[in-house]
């Protein structure tokens, strides 16, 4: 008895000696990913979920290295889980940026009703703030041939920017 508890208390020293933090993983692939090594990121992302599934900026992440890699099927996957554990959660979290890229995403994929839901939540959470958003907004409108929606986008990026120069 003494025996087995000597191996099982030294296999956990031996695996927690060799096993590597989730945050560790997901620090080395966030260093891949701003060194465009996109493959290398999803890796380190990778097993970071592995280790702890709970963390939505890995699945964010790997899926922004996903989309930066044409596979915006795999991106979506990816994003969809990040909402999930950002609305599963006992607070809600803003994450308009999140909202935005899976937006594009759906765009990609032909989406386009998907992807004005998504970005008008990104519109919304950032508080109108992020013009960028809008022009996708307006992007996503014009594919669906809502020119007179698309127009208004624009418009409030015009008007934004020329409040700008007033100023």
């Amino acid at each position: 008895m003494k025996r087995l508890i000597f191996i099982t208390v030294l296999s956990f020293f031996f695996n927690a000696g060799f096993c590597q933090p989730a945050k560790d993983y997901y620090d080395k692939g966030f260093n891949l990913f701003n060194n465009r090594d996109f493959k290398g990121a999803i890796e380190n992302f990778s097993k970071a979920i592995e280790i702890d599934p709970s963390i939505e900026q890995a699945y964010e992440s790997r899926g922004t290295a996903r989309y930066n890699l044409n596979d915006f099927k795999g991106a979506l996957a990816d994003f969809d889980k990040a909402a999930e554990l950002i609305y599963s959660g006992s607070v809600q979290i803003n994450n308009p940026n999140l909202f935005s890229i899976r937006g594009l995403s759906k765009i990609a994929l032909n989406d386009f009703a998907g992807a004005i839901e998504d970005i008008t939540t990104a519109i919304d959470q950032s508080k109108g703030n992020e013009m960028k958003f809008f022009v996708q907004r307006a992007n996503a409108k014009y594919f669906l041939r809502d020119y007179e929606g698309a127009v208004s986008d624009c418009d409030i990026v015009i008007n934004s920017l020329s409040d700008t120069k007033s100023s």
